[in-house]
């Protein structure tokens, strides 16, 4: 990692006060039922976590806590699929360079027989962000094969799109090369060793009071949305997809979080210090890619700090920081310079995604991330 500034130890809470009225004054808004927020320093330390409002509007609801299970939505992408590629990098299984074809032959069709796994990690091979396949598809296997033989959508490496048929197919990727599910394969090799207990695809039923719903669904699945994925495609893929389905709670990403600072490593509740990546891997899947014939500020997997596509991230991060957000109002952001990672997870599609609230989602993430940049900050001064 790189380190270039002083770490806190610390957050006072009047450097905290701020961050904690704005996301009080957006649950009031109703921007998001509720929230948690979590920082975090490179040092493995806990600077801040608070639970905010509840996981619904209703008459009857649910105070949200630090055991709060979140749909993340697209962190799926860096939590789970990345980290899955990532494993596989270094085992040698593949290099960024092959064809997506070597590992999924259908993919080939359509002039795709030179799009490599690069392309699909930093979006730019040219394919559609999604479909709406719950409005003429069913199968599994019917909508993969839509998606491995789709034609461009844009000339491949001219744009950045970014694309849920991308992630789909490194997730099926990672299946073909392991046998295994997506959501197995997770689980065996990231989430069970770094003690990620609430961190699942697929809920199951005891739990479900845990789950802050999502939406209420009257186009699609006709109920409320809670313990099953929110995205459409996803849970026509049985709930396990390479773009989406992870389930989490804040205290789980801080682990998940602790381990891509350290380095790959961590240290479980044993004392035994565990190691899921070499820092080599970790810095450079987390680093922009570099030399690229068009903007683009993606990494392999991840985003990065700052961002020519979204305001979700802030305007005060640093260069070089590396994030990833997630459409049902969640994200995640490591701040290298500052020493920080901050984790904010809403149900902001709750209750539905189109109000008026929930589209002021990039105004609500960067005026939360830049406070807490704020706060770092002078906290940082105060200790100088």
């Amino acid at each position: 990692m790189v380190e270039t500034s002083t770490e806190i130890k610390s957050l006072s809470k009047e450097n905290l006060k701020g961050v904690e009225e704005l996301i009080e004054s957006f649950i009031e808004l109703k921007r998001f039922p509720g929230a948690v927020l979590s920082i975090i320093n490179f040092s493995n330390e806990i600077l801040y976590e608070k639970a905010f409002g509840y996981t619904t509007y209703d008459a009857e609801k649910l105070p949200v806590d630090l055991d709060t299970i979140y749909d993340v939505a697209s962190l799926s992408k860096v939590i789970a699929t990345t980290s899955a590629l990532m494993k596989l990098y270094e085992e040698g299984k593949f290099s960024l360079d092959d064809p997506v074809c070597k590992f999924i032959p259908e993919f080939a069709e359509n002039g795709k027989e030179r799009i490599t796994i690069k392309n699909l990690l930093i979006h730019n091979a040219g394919l559609k962000p999604f479909s709406l396949f719950y409005k003429y598809l069913t199968d599994p296997k019917d909508i993969k094969a839509e998606i491995f033989k789709s034609a461009f959508e844009n000339p491949p490496e001219t744009k950045t799109v970014y694309s849920d048929y991308c992630f789909i197919t490194l997730g099926e990727i990672v299946e073909r090369l392991t046998g295994k599910s997506l959501s197995d394969y997770c689980k065996e090799n990231f989430f069970g060793p770094l003690e990620m207990t609430s961190t699942m695809y697929k809920p199951p039923k005891e739990i479900l009071k845990r789950v802050a719903p999502t939406e209420d669904d009257d186009y699609y699945r006709m109920r409320l949305v809670q313990g099953t994925v929110h995205d459409e495609t996803a849970d026509l893929l049985g709930g396990v997809a390479g773009h989406a389905g992870v389930f989490s709670t804040v205290k789980d990403i801080q682990k998940f979080l602790f381990m891509i600072i350290n380095g790959g490593s961590y240290k479980n509740s044993k004392g035994e210090v565990i190691t899921l990546f070499k820092p080599e891997t970790i810095a450079l899947f987390t680093k922009r890619v570099e030399g690229l014939p068009h903007s683009n500020s993606r990494a392999l997997g991840w985003d990065t700090q700052p961002s020519d596509f979204s305001t979700s991230f802030g305007k005060k991060g640093s260069d070089g920081s590396f994030c990833h957000t997630g459409f049902t109002g969640t994200s995640i952001i490591v701040d290298q310079k500052r020493k920080v990672g901050i984790i904010l997870l809403t149900n902001r599609v709750h209750p539905k995604r189109d109000s008026e609230g929930a589209k002021q989602i990039l105004d609500t993430r960067s005026r939360i991330h830049d406070l807490v940049f704020d706060a770092v900050d002078n906290e940082a001064a105060k200790s100088k």
